[in-house]
């Protein structure tokens, strides 16, 4: 598939919501405090009316957490640096499973290794 990391990253995760998984992309970045960004998640799960969620908080949100430039391409906000790799945390492994698979199939690099508790690798283009 063709496209930039946002349009490929678009399409994988309107995939997932139509599967009715709630998507959290916070690109504010993430406060260092895993039980607020996971908060965040629960939240969200909450309001589209499932228990079925996906995750990320992109950079560091004391550093201007992360941006998407006219190209398409994620970039930390303090550096301008392209994000080259975005941990991805999920519900559940079936979860997971829904996401490497919608993230493949619209043509990005993805890798998780099946632990249930392990999230899911996401490395983009714009960063290599």
């Amino acid at each position: 598939m063709t496209g930039t990391d946002r349009e490929r990253l678009d399409t994988a995760l309107a995939n997932l919501r139509g599967q009715g998984v709630a998507v959290v992309v916070d690109l504010s970045g993430s406060s260092g405090v895993r039980d607020w960004d996971h908060a965040d998640y629960l939240k969200a799960a909450a309001t589209a009316g499932t228990g079925r969620w996906v995750g990320t908080h992109v950079g560091c949100d004391e550093h201007r957490g992360a941006y998407w430039d006219a190209d398409g391409t994620l970039r930390y906000g303090h550096t301008n640096k392209p994000v080259t790799e975005v941990w991805l945390h999920h519900s559940h492994p079936e979860v997971a499973r829904l996401l490497v698979d919608a993230l493949a199939a619209a043509g990005l690099a993805v890798s998780w290794d099946g632990n249930p508790d392990s999230s899911v690798l996401l490395a983009l283009a714009g960063g290599r």
